[in-house]
């Protein structure tokens, strides 16, 4: 297995930390604590060796030295000199894992952070197990990622060597890599760098490990590291942006205890909640989806962070000021998404020229003449009809907006008129001594009624569950408007079921009156069937244009 190797400080040596190398030409001693930096041969780069080692050390033998009482065991290789290492695989676990920092967080969560090689983990590693594949799985990751890019030097994990400047063409001689600085500056408040998140996307039962980079300075989460990661226009755009950003923030939400904040974020936070605060005292009826965070939310959080700003509570502020952000960054990405999908989801836009000149004429033939021009009443007369607000309503209202088509107490007449013309098409139909005619026309009003209470009830459903959505929810969600031809179905259903009914009735009276004879009511009822058919396959061709309109805006 490749060796680690990390440069190490004399601070960390005069602090007691065991040093030890398996590669030296004669045996070397391991330091105790308690004689930590006297002998002065030990001030030098050291190597780590990961629980990993110790198990798959080829024809290793691990034997204890009955003569030396330190705590002390040799090594033993064929081809290799010998060393002193840990006493036992659990001395060697116990001394991988010394040099990690667990955090326990008031809500019971615990991670790990090795604040030498910049790497935040999830994983238990308090297992051996655990350790000995996380230990694996990172030097693996980082020893790929040096051969993909033509490294050869040997680095510690998550202190990567830049040398990743491109060759020199001009055949001079390749200066040395300089060592990438990850660490934070002494305030906490301004960090620099990169470090490692490595996290298993399964089971307690499988590892499953997943690896990635967070980027302090550009607040981002990604798979690839920093100087790996695209830019716009190479693949990369706003919403892999904002999801990037959003990981970030959940990163430090749920790892609050090992770092502070990125510099300026707890002032943007605050910024936040003060424009929306403001924005909801000068504006209290405004449409909450247009703000991150309610009047009262704003308010508390407000209170919440100068307390916790005036007692220098850093974990908890760091938590709450990433969950602001996260807030903030759903918020915008939401928005974002609204706007982008306003030019293709524009219900307007199905009546605008297209480039099929004839499938347009036959769209609007069929609006005007078929469903009597009522999907045009339902169709936005402004151009800010994708995010409703105060000054859209007065728009609306100068203009002659669908407002009244779009109101639920209209929506409510419908399906009240929609039941009456079913109760009357049923007595019609009780009506004695009806002719074939009569009887077939009260029938087709009976089904459109019908119909129309069932769009009717629909569209209410649908308004129900969106005020429910809107009352629980403070950020913007993205909301598709229904297609005009599918809000115009109940009213197109009752204009028919009228026109069919009235119809129905004066046929009853006529043949009744002016077609007593058997022969002259069968030529009438021959006609009349006919438009019956004509009005179904009207009634037909409604609802597949309906169809096939919605679909081609799905």
């Amino acid at each position: 297995m490749p060796s680690v190797n990390v440069d190490q400080g004399d601070e960390a040596r005069s602090a007691g930390e065991t040093t030890l190398d398996v590669h030296a030409e004669s045996p070397t001693r391991v330091v105790p604590p308690q004689s930590a930096g006297v002998e002065s041969s030990f001030a030098k780069p050291f190597t780590i060796i990961p629980v990993s080692a110790l198990s798959n050390l080829s024809n290793a033998q691990v034997m204890a030295d009955d003569d030396d009482h330190d705590g002390t065991f040799v090594v033993r290789s064929d081809n290799q000199p010998l060393a002193r290492v840990a006493s036992s695989r659990q001395k060697a676990h116990d001394l991988e894992l010394a040099q990690w920092t667990t955090y326990t967080l008031p809500s019971g969560e615990t991670y790990y952070h090795h604040s030498e090689a910049r790497i935040v983990t999830d994983v238990d590693i308090v297992l051996p197990s655990n350790l000995r594949k996380v230990c694996e799985h990172l030097d693996q990751t980082i020893q790929t990622h040096h051969r993909h890019h033509g490294r050869t030097n040997h680095v510690a994990v998550g202190r990567l060597i830049d040398d990743t400047s491109p060759p020199n063409t001009a055949g001079l001689a390749k200066s040395e890599p300089e060592s990438r600085d990850y660490r934070f500056s002494a305030s906490r408040d301004e960090q620099i760098g990169t470090e490692i998140w490595l996290r298993t996307v399964s089971g307690d039962e499988t590892f499953a490990p997943m690896t990635l980079w967070v980027d302090h300075l550009a607040r981002t989460v990604a798979i690839n590291p920093p100087w790996e990661q695209l830019t716009k226009g190479d693949g990369f755009d706003d919403s892999d942006e904002f999801d990037a950003t959003l990981r970030y923030w959940d990163f430090i939400e749920s790892h609050p205890a090992h770092t502070g904040l990125p510099a300026g974020s707890s002032e943007e936070a605050m910024e936040a909640l003060s424009w929306c605060y403001t924005d909801w005292l000068l504006h209290p009826h405004a449409d909450p989806r247009r703000q991150a965070f309610s009047i009262e939310e704003c308010r508390e959080l407000l209170t919440l962070l100068k307390t916790l700003e005036a007692q220098s509570i850093g974990p908890l502020q760091t938590h709450i000021a990433a969950k602001i952000h996260v807030r903030l960054t759903k918020h915008r990405q939401a928005l974002n998404r609204v706007l982008e999908s306003e030019v293709t989801h524009n219900p307007a836009s199905t009546y605008k020229a297209s480039k099929d000149p004839f499938g347009n004429f036959i769209v609007k033939i069929f609006v005007r003449l078929f469903c009597f021009g009522i999907p045009y009443k339902y169709v936005p007369k402004d151009d800010h009809h994708y995010l409703p607000s105060e000054t859209d309503t007065l728009i609306q209202k100068a203009k002659g907006g669908p407002l009244l088509a779009d109101s639920p107490i209209f929506a409510a007449a419908l399906t009240l008129i929609a039941a009456l013309l079913i109760t009357s098409s049923v007595v019609f139909l009780a009506l004695p001594n009806q002719e074939n005619a009569a009887e077939l026309s009260a029938l087709v009003s009976l089904f459109f009624s019908a119909a129309s209470l069932a769009s009717s009830i629909i569209n209410l459903e649908r308004r129900s569950s969106e005020a429910a959505g809107d009352e629980n929810s403070t950020h913007l969600h993205t909301r598709r408007q229904p297609h005009p031809f599918v809000q115009s179905l109940p009213l197109v259903f009752i204009t028919w079921s009228i026109i069919t009914l009235v119809a129905a009735i004066y046929l009853y009276v006529y043949s009744v009156e002016a077609f007593p004879g058997h022969h002259d009511g069968m030529v009438l009822n021959d006609i009349l069937r006919w438009m019956i058919v004509a009005i179904g396959a009207t009634l037909s061709f409604i609802l597949l244009i309906s169809a096939w309109v919605a679909r081609r805006r799905a």
